[in-house]
Formats: C-alpha cells, structure tokens, sequence
C-alpha cells in the first residue's frame, strides 16, 4: 500500500509502503537487462540489514544491504552482479540529496524496529521467480518445473563427454546446492552439486549437471533467476512466504493510523522544503481519501 510516498532515480522508483519498500525498475535501452527482466521487487523491512547513502558531484546513491539469505537472486549471485544490475541500489540527481538523506533516515528507522536485523535470514524473506523455468545455454537446454531439474546436452555444441552421459534429470530433493558464474565476462556457467556428486570434481564444460553460456551481459537476465528458481526450491533453503494477492481489481484502504503516519511524514518533507505547499496539499487529499 502507498501513500504517496516516493524516490524517483535513474534507475528505479522506490515506494516507501507499509512495512516494505516496493521498487520499480526503469526500461529503456540503457537499462540493466536483469532489472528489466524483474519488473519490480518487494522488499520487507524485515528483510533490510542496513543502508548507505553517498553522494559525488553529479548524483546520489541510496545502496541497500540485505540480510545473508533474504534474497534468493543475491544468494545465486553470489556477489557477481555489477552496481547498474544491483536491484537494491538506487542512483538520483544530487539535486536530490537532500530528499535522499531524508528516506535513508526513514530506511534506518524501519531497520531499528526489527532486533534481528543484524543475523541471518532463516529462510528467503524475498520472492522467488516463478516456475516453471527454462533457459537455453551454450551447450544444453535446462529445464525446471519445480520438482526436477533436467539438462539436455545440444548434439554438436556440448562436450562428447556431456553427450555421452546423456540428459540428466535431478529431482529437486537430491541438489544440495548450486554455483552461478556470470556471463558477463565470459566463462559462465550454472552447475548443481547432488547427492550422486556433492564436490564440483569435473568442469563445468563436461560435467553432466553443468550448461554453459556464451559471452553477454543479457545471459545474466535470464541465467541468473533460473539459478534463483532452484535455490530458493532446495529444501535446506528455505522459501519466501508468497505475497499477499488480494482479488484483481480490489481497492486499496487505509487504517486512520497509516494515514496520519503518512501526512505527517509529507509534512516533513515540506517543512525542509522538499514538497511546496500545493505538492503537500495535493498528496494529503489523496491520502485522507483512502480512508
């Protein structure tokens, strides 16, 4: 639920909501093809360990840092993922800056309530992608609908030794973890460790539980959720609780207390002078009308 709340960057959208952040992402041809392929993400405050704001002379940047294990895209990851194709961070003018150190304070506000925010998530509090997935590689077509993992070497491109072996299907229940290597810089990859073969102890270009990509930025927008997919499916793993959806078409409300909440923190604003007076007007009739 919004109320009107919002930081608008070159990136991305962030909607300040009850109890989570909703983030946006911007298309366009100098957009990430990972945060295009996303749409948006929602993040629960429970979720947010901490947040940096920085600023040099021509932007802002607002960076998320999420607590190990609350996102099923950052624990494939692995930390390979570029600062434009990270879907926590958020680039504004420095003109902004000052508007950006204000919800960085609403950011750390939200973190203090929250006594576990320091450990680790038990579980993914993030969403997963939606299965059933597939991605095409260099050598084999990898497929999941939630329960088996299957790989098909593509005759003529895989390795002999991968054609040999044949297609391999893993049921969920037998991967005890997984290894994503970017594409972007060449050499990526996505292999499973299984109960049959728990160590990597074969390549990734020969082993059977193994595709490799191509060179491209753009495999990473469809690798890396298929990575995620699986993960966040592995039974050791854990899974996000799925959203609450309510019926296509429903209206949003308010509790009075939410609205009040929100009025007052547009009256902030207004008093640093980052909302005139008509801006201010404007958001509280909206949101006395959501009662």
């Amino acid at each position: 639920m919004t109320y009107g709340l919002e930081l608008a960057g070159d990136n991305a959208t962030w909607f300040f909501e009850t109890g989570h952040l909703r983030i946006v992402y911007r298309g366009g041809l100098r957009a990430s093809g990972l945060l295009k392929k996303l749409g948006e993400r929602t993040v629960p405050d429970v979720a947010i360990a901490e947040v940096a704001v920085t600023a040099d002379r021509k932007t802002t940047t607002l960076q998320l840092r999420l607590r190990p294990g609350a996102c099923p895209y950052l624990e494939a990851a692995g930390g390979q993922l570029p600062d434009r194709g990270d879907p926590y961070r958020l680039v504004v003018p420095a003109s902004n800056r000052d508007l950006a150190e204000h919800y960085g304070e609403d950011i750390r506000t939200r973190i203090s309530l929250n006594p576990d925010a320091g450990l680790p998530a038990p579980r993914f509090l993030l969403a997963a992608p939606a299965v059933p997935c597939r991605i095409r590689g260099y050598d084999s077509n990898v497929s999941f609908d939630g329960r088996v993992v299957l790989f098909e070497p593509i005759v003529g491109e895989a390795h002999p030794q991968k054609q040999a072996a044949g297609p391999r299907s893993v049921p969920i229940g037998s991967v005890l973890g997984l290894d994503w290597a970017t594409p972007a810089g060449g050499g990526g990859h996505l292999r499973l460790r299984t109960t049959d073969a728990p160590e990597y102890s074969l390549g990734p270009e020969v082993d059977p539980y193994a595709v490799t990509f191509g060179l491209g930025a753009g495999m990473t927008a469809e690798s890396l959720p298929f990575a995620a997919a699986v993960l966040a499916a592995i039974p050791a793993q854990g899974q996000a609780e799925p959203p609450a959806v309510g019926p296509a078409g429903a209206s949003l409300t308010a509790t009075a207390d939410e609205v009040v909440g929100a009025i007052r923190k547009l009256g902030e604003l207004r008093d640093l002078g980052l909302l005139t007076e008509e801006e201010f007007s404007a958001k509280k009739a909206e949101l006395l009308g959501r009662l």
